[in-house]
């Protein structure tokens, strides 16, 4: 039926989708580890941006921002000055809460 070279390969992959599917339950029945593993992640992959100093392709770097958010936060800084908090983010065209909640890890505002 499966030589001996496929059924290593067939059982490589469900090893995997094993792996996978309890690190799904891990991170359902443990939201903590969530939080962990983004933390990790934030700070050694990707250092804080300073929202009021960013330029445009320094913004489309940072995970969830796309061309036109970075060009939307530029505008409203041009327009209003710089940013006192992060929550102010909120006001700029085109964010909202969910994508907010995403980036908000990787800025930081220094007036």
């Amino acid at each position: 039926m499966f030589n001996q070279q496929e059924k290593k390969f067939l059982l490589s992959i469900c090893a995997v989708l094993f792996l996978g599917a309890c690190l799904d339950l891990a991170f359902k029945q443990f939201p903590f580890l969530s939080s962990i593993v983004n933390v990790m992640e934030n700070s050694s992959i990707y250092p804080k941006v300073d929202v009021n100093r960013a330029n445009q392709e320094e913004l489309v770097r940072i995970p969830y921002i796309g061309e036109y958010t970075a060009r939307q936060i530029i505008a409203y800084r041009r327009t209003h000055g710089a940013f006192r908090s992060l929550e102010e983010l909120k006001k700029v065209s085109g964010i909202k809460e969910k994508n907010y909640e995403r980036f908000k890890d990787y800025l930081k505002a220094r007036p």
